[in-house]
């Protein structure tokens, strides 16, 4: 329970940007995943490893063998599935490369270096790429979380040992889930030009490694060229048909849905304790909630929200629905969603005493190297 009698719940990963989908979050997995006594991860064929007996997915192409990585919903889509191949395959290049670069080196130190450039990029790519297309501008530096330019220098010590970097639960169950809008209904293959030649459904691939698996990998490029060339859904108040009807339908229909799912789940903070006077307000939208009517104006679709959703006044208003139908206000997410993501990326950040641009700690980068990761 928080301060406020509210159940928060405990999670099993990591909160750190540390690569715990790559590696793990526990040192039993790690074990698991890495070929024993040498700085490499576990593969079959340069694909996932499918350690015997794991049957955790549904129609892997070896009956039984279903993929392993360090988060279990490696097969949840072929999409991810893709992301948990690339990365795979990036550290075991990189510690090839670093174990020729220094034969002196034993085993484990190629293993925990190249961990460490994997876990720096992903820092990198996350908070310096991904979540300013997100969040925007001035969200981002009003929380602090673009790296520093490289002209003012490239270390940044913003580790403060107070911080609690646990992940919250009104980002856990409601504003980690903007993404969900963003989905599409289609895992298709793409050519080199971007061209879709095989359609694929997003339905039909919940839990199933066998796209990723067939023919020994050769579907990836298409799959990852999905991703590069096809845009996402805009978010807003709609949610694509495989997951609001066939979530999970495999091996059995009719399936979930994902906002079912989604909606007071964990006994979530309401929309209205969010945004009306207390830590969390995001925006002008506190001086707005005291009724449907005024906060209603402040939402991308009012007609929707007060005729299809029911609620009788603002304090029946669910995180989820509520941050999800506020108007846009030029990014991706609206004002509660960048305030509680922006706040969460903070704490994650200044909380993280491996953060990769530390400087004058044992494990940190040089300042060419560090440089290397803006580039």
């Amino acid at each position: 329970m928080d301060a406020d009698g509210v159940r928060q719940q405990i999670n099993l990963a990591t909160p750190f940007v540390d690569a715990s989908t790559v590696y793990g979050s526990t040192q039993e997995m790690n074990e698991i995943l890495r070929v024993p006594y040498s700085y490499l991860l576990k593969t079959d064929n340069n694909l996932l490893p499918t350690p015997p007996g794991v049957n955790t997915c549904f129609d892997p192409v070896i009956p039984n063998r279903c993929p392993v990585a360090g988060d279990r919903r490696v097969s949840e889509s072929p999409m991810l599935s893709v992301q948990h191949s690339v990365w795979l395959r990036e550290h075991n290049r990189i510690a090839t490369e670093l174990h020729i670069l220094n034969p002196h080196w034993n085993q484990e130190t190629v293993f925990q270096e190249a961990r460490k450039i994997i876990i720096a990029m992903l820092q990198q790519i996350t908070y310096n790429d991904f979540l300013p297309t997100i969040l925007g501008q001035t969200t981002m530096e009003r929380f602090k979380l673009f790296s520093r330019d490289v002209n003012e220098g490239v270390f940044d010590d913003s580790y403060d040992p107070k911080v609690n970097p646990q992940i919250l639960d009104s980002v856990n169950v409601a504003a980690h889930r903007y993404g969900h809008s963003q989905l599409t209904n289609n895992q298709n293959f793409v050519d080199e030009g971007c061209n879709t030649v095989t359609i694929n459904y997003l339905k039909d691939t919940f839990e199933s490694p066998r796209l990723v698996q067939q023919n020994n990998g050769a579907n990836i490029p298409f799959l990852a060229r999905h991703l590069a060339c096809s845009a996402s859904n805009k978010l807003d108040n709609f949610i694509a048909d495989g997951m609001r009807n066939f979530l999970l339908r495999l091996p059995e229909a009719p399936g979930s849905d994902i906002v079912a799912r989604t909606y007071r789940e964990e006994g979530n903070k309401e929309y209205r304790d969010i945004t009306h006077g207390g830590k969390y307000v995001a925006s002008n939208l506190s001086n707005h909630s005291t009724n449907l009517e005024s906060l209603g104006m402040h939402l991308r679709n009012y007609t929707r929200f007060k005729h299809y959703l029911f609620f009788s006044e603002p304090d029946d208003v669910d995180l989820f629905i509520g941050a999800m139908l506020e108007k846009d206000p030029g990014f991706n997410v609206g004002p509660t969603f960048q305030c509680l993501l922006g706040m969460q990326y903070q704490l994650i950040k200044s909380g993280d005493r491996f953060w990769y641009e530390r400087p004058c700690e044992i494990f940190s980068f040089t300042e060419g190297k560090c440089d290397d990761f803006s580039q």
